[in-house]
């Protein structure tokens, strides 16, 4: 936001304070309650609308179709053409928006949030769903990618690196230790943008 700013003004950037969206507490109480994924297929979940080209539905699919083993994608958002899915080992499942606490419930399960965004200022639905223990997986073109570092507390990776987020994906798949170590590690952001 600060860069697009300068374009078209001038200011000092010692002058300004970032002030990003805290976390609802309930976040916090399904990621401390939150048992790991030892054996059955990952689930992973991303947000977006089909009309929203910038939050990178294409480049998630993209990268989706590079993977070899089971997964479970929980899209939340406008129908994107098609109910649920099965491409080849991939299961889609598309979900209508929820409030909020229908979508921390929601949560409890699920493994990974991606958020594959061309351009977004922060992502409330990342920092929620670290909170809740879900692994982020965000680009680096997303605000949020400036609260992670990347292998200790989520993933960060270039929008449009297809074989960058395929081998974050296999690497999870690979090691439900490091899916643990992360979820752990992630829950921690509510310390740092709760209300």
């Amino acid at each position: 936001s600060v860069e697009t700013a300068e374009k078209y003004f001038e200011f000092d950037r010692s002058k300004i304070e970032i002030i990003p969206n805290g976390i609802d507490i309930i976040f916090n109480q399904i990621g401390n309650e939150k048992k790991v994924n030892i054996s059955s297929i990952l689930k992973l979940v991303f947000a977006g609308d089909a009309d929203k080209k910038e939050k990178g539905f294409d480049f998630l699919v993209s990268s989706l179709e590079k993977i070899e083993f089971p997964l479970e994608v929980f899209v939340i958002g406008n129908n994107y053409g098609f109910n649920e899915d099965i491409r080849g080992n991939i299961r889609i499942n598309i979900i209508e928006k929820m409030d909020t606490e229908s979508f921390a419930n929601f949560l409890s399960d699920k493994d990974i949030f991606i958020s594959a965004s061309s351009y977004e200022q922060f992502s409330l639905t990342s920092a929620e769903s670290m909170a809740a223990g879900l692994v982020p997986a965000v680009t680096e073109e997303t605000g949020m990618s400036s609260y992670i570092e990347d292998g200790k507390n989520g993933f960060v990776i270039k929008y449009g690196d297809i074989e960058g987020l395929t081998k974050v994906l296999k690497r999870i798949n690979s090691s439900r230790e490091l899916l643990d170590r992360i979820s752990k590690e992630a829950v921690k952001i509510y310390s740092v943008l709760s209300w």
